[in-house]
């Protein structure tokens, strides 16, 4: 005790009461805590010691009880370490560079809570410079929002934790009310008295109109500013029960841009948008007060038309005057910069509850209309019928049925025979034919446009080429497959697109040990022109392999001389819908003459598909048209039977 003494350069003994004035109060209690009244007390601390000039040292407290013979505590003995020295205040030059360069405004009140400094930020924040500030209480910037309950909530956080931090809204020297976040601490003296208040805050409103922004997003869209989809359906959700409740009925329209894609890729996506705009801006100007328009995504709008009264026959007829107005409004040319673009749209419609009862029934069904809308010519009106719906139904079965069908090998093929002029068998054309478990068979006309739309295309129709491949290995190492006969395959659009499409090709070829020639790979008109300079390409590629290539459906699509001569093709196959009746439909047998004469004038040879009568396979023959596949000479095979027919064929 001596040393505390001396330290402080007082002279020892003097009142023993004044030790508490040179120890850190949060320190004294582990003095007076120690076992002063215990025979066998020994003890350990470490303290704060206050020295002159603003330091304090750390002291290290040794020490036992000393009894008498009778086990009575008669003193203590004793000595304390010095462990190091510090200034009190040897950390502000930190501290001051930290508070004039911190983002963060920075105010220090009083005990009254008088203001007594603030930093540079606070004067951006705020717009009140520190003469302007000092002196004031935070009054001052109080925008009377929160309650007085709000701030009593943070007093008593202050005087039981000493300390607060959440979010407020302040008010600038301008009189603007702003989101500010911040923390307040209180900050006690050496005696465990607040002194002053330490408060932190930063404008948040930019972190304000950011989170609005993007809760802004997940209810509208960013282009248009209507309803999205979520906001939709949850308006929907809401409707449906006082629809119910009320016995009446509202609509569901689903709108999309007709040939909206090809806009795009002629005029670009900003002409695109801009087009999308003043769709959304005419449909909005169309309905009544109380109805909804929604952009769903891309070229897709929705209708929603509430309160359309309790008979259907009525509710039909206000959709359908609803419906002719919007399409009116918008065959109206819409001037984009240097461009007049009149656009056409289709529609589909859904009645609730009568034809569903749920937001994503009624979604599904309308997307079901909307798309029959679509396949039956675009720029019409198409309502839910059970028919449609069943569609609907069954294509979203068949859609999730085709990631596994390959698995569960539910695929299989057959072979149409083609024939020459002698009805001499030259080759078959490979078809696709699909039973999904549980399901009725799938024919290509029905599922190959959902397999290209979901991608499984691609292994489907590589999984078509290695089983081709296989079988004709197979008829060769019999003897029964010649050199001049081969197996057409089909080839879609999104196969042919692949980057290495002729590399793929090639490499199953090599692999399963036939002749590129054995093969003869049929791509349709509108595929090719879609990019003639890289159909050229892969085309010549195909060729200089040893691949035959033929045109399907020709005349269905451009039919031009213009690109063709730039293919390299060897056959022409005529569209079945030119081929039936052509004995006796002039404009039928005009179109078959002209193409036959077209190919031979390019060298290519041609296959008429569908031939099912006598009467067409003479007016063909006459013509001379080189191959023939239909009805009339052989139903698709199995590649069982297939093979008989090679078997009984005379070797070419």
């Amino acid at each position: 005790m001596q040393n505390l003494y001396r330290l402080q350069g007082l002279t020892f003994p003097i009142n023993l009461g004044q030790w508490k004035n040179f120890i850190f109060s949060e320190d004294i209690g582990k003095i007076t805590a120690l076992p002063f009244d215990n025979a066998k007390g020994e003890f350990e601390c470490c303290i704060k010691v206050k020295l002159p000039e603003q330091q304090y040292a750390v002291h290290k407290l040794f020490g036992r009880t000393q009894t008498d013979l009778a086990g009575k505590v008669i003193g203590i003995v004793g000595y304390c370490q010095e462990i190091s020295v510090h200034h009190i205040n040897e950390s502000i030059p930190i501290a001051q560079t930290i508070f004039d360069r911190s983002s963060e405004a920075i105010m220090i009140t009083d005990a009254e809570l008088a203001i007594t400094r603030v930093n540079a930020s606070f004067t951006s924040i705020t717009g009140y410079d520190a003469a302007e500030a000092i002196g004031k209480t935070p009054k001052l910037f109080k925008s009377g929002l929160g309650g007085s309950l709000f701030f009593e909530e943070i007093w008593q956080s202050l005087s039981e934790k000493y300390y607060w931090e959440g979010e407020t809204w302040g008010v600038r020297k301008s009189g603007e009310i702003y989101p500010q976040w911040g923390s307040i601490t209180a900050i006690k003296d050496i005696n465990g008295n607040i002194k002053s208040y330490l408060a932190i805050f930063s404008d948040i409103s930019e972190r304000k109109r950011t989170e609005s922004y993007i809760q802004y997003l997940t209810d509208y869209d960013a282009l248009t500013g209507l309803p999205n989809r979520f906001l939709l359906l949850r308006q929907l959700d809401n409707l449906l029960p006082a629809i119910n409740q009320k016995n009446e009925i509202a609509a569901l329209l689903f709108l999309d841009i007709d040939h909206f894609k090809t806009v795009i890729n002629s005029l670009g996506h900003s002409v695109g948008d801009k087009i999308l705009l003043k769709v959304a801006e005419l449909l909005s100007s169309a309905v009544q007060s109380g109805s909804t328009i929604a952009r769903l995504g891309g070229d897709e709008f929705a209708i929603l038309l509430p309160e359309l009264g309790q008979n259907r026959d009525s509710a039909v007829q206000s959709v359908t005057k609803v419906s002719d107005q919007l399409r009116g409004l918008l065959s109206d040319p819409i001037k984009i910069m240097s461009h007049s673009i009149v656009v056409t749209c289709s529609i589909g419609v859904v009645f609730f509850p009568t034809d569903a009862d749920t937001s994503e029934q009624l979604f599904k069904l309308a997307d079901a209309a909307l798309h029959q809308a679509k396949q039956d010519g675009r720029n019409q009106v198409q309502f839910i019928t059970p028919d449609i719906a069943q569609n609907a139904n069954r294509r979203m079965i068949l859609l999730s049925a085709l990631n596994f069908a390959l698995a569960l090998n539910e695929f299989t093929l057959m072979l149409q025979p083609q024939f020459d002029r002698l009805q001499t068998l030259i080759s078959g054309e490979a078809l696709l034919r699909w039973e999904p478990n549980g399901q009725t068979m799938a024919y290509p006309d029905e599922f190959i446009p959902l397999a290209e739309e979901n991608g499984t295309i691609v292994q489907i129709g590589i999984w078509v080429v290695r089983t081709v491949c296989c079988y004709i290995k197979n008829w060769i190492e019999q003897g029964l497959m010649q050199k001049t006969q081969y197996i057409a395959i089909n080839i879609s659009p999104k196969q042919f697109v692949q980057l290495d499409f002729v590399g793929i090709i090639r490499k199953i070829v090599e692999e399963s040990g036939i002749q590129p020639y054995n093969l003869e790979l049929e791509l349709t008109e509108g595929l090719l022109i879609k990019n003639i300079d890289e159909s050229v390409s892969k085309l010549a590629k195909l060729k200089e392999c040893g691949f035959r290539i033929s045109i399907d459906d020709f005349g269905t699509g451009y039919s031009s001389l213009a690109y063709l001569k730039r293919f390299p093709l060897d056959t022409l196959k005529i569209d079945r819908s030119f081929v039936t009746a052509v004995d006796n439909d002039s404009s039928n047998a005009g179109i078959v003459e002209a193409i036959i004469a077209m190919a031979k004038a390019l060298k290519f040879d041609t296959v008429a598909e569908g031939v099912e009568t006598q009467a067409e396979f003479d007016f063909l023959n006459h013509q001379h048209c080189d191959l023939y596949q239909g009805y009339f000479f052989s139903k698709p095979l199995s590649f069982a039977h297939f093979e008989e027919l090679l078997k009984s064929t005379k070797a070419i």
